[in-house]
């Protein structure tokens, strides 16, 4: 409601960096069941590259009353801590498949377990092999 935005407005999410908080909003935002959010490829920085028009202004503009509901339409994007906890059995019993992989997709730093991030309670390391 803040930012004006419905389940009827179409969304595109970037960032300036290797979008990785623009393709985590695309996915938060398509859990959460809106219909019409894109990525914009290469970001603002190819977007600039591309001597697109940018603006420099600060001010916010006056934002619609909207109303966007959330409910999750895409339970295909999370997976359950059973289905995970299955996954690993299933390997260690070694009834895996090519098909199945755990995939940690954070830096090697926080993969080894030397670097934590987000929060300051939470447990460095990977879930195990």
């Amino acid at each position: 409601v803040e930012k004006g935005v419905s389940n009827d407005t179409p969304v595109v999410v970037y960032d300036g960096g290797k979008m990785m908080f623009a393709t985590r909003l695309w996915w938060a935002l398509k859990l959460y069941g809106h219909p019409r959010v894109h990525v914009l490829d290469g970001g603002i920085t190819r977007w600039k590259l591309e001597e697109r028009e940018v603006e420099m202004d600060h001010t916010t503009p006056p934002k619609p009353n909207t109303t966007f509901k959330a409910s999750i339409q895409y339970p295909f994007l999370r997976t359950e801590v059973n289905e995970v906890e299955h996954i690993l059995q299933l390997v260690s019993e070694k009834k895996d498949t090519p098909r199945t992989h755990i995939v940690d997709a954070r830096p090697p730093a926080q993969f080894q377990g030397t670097e934590k991030r987000g929060c300051v309670k939470c447990v460095a390391g990977r879930i195990p092999k």
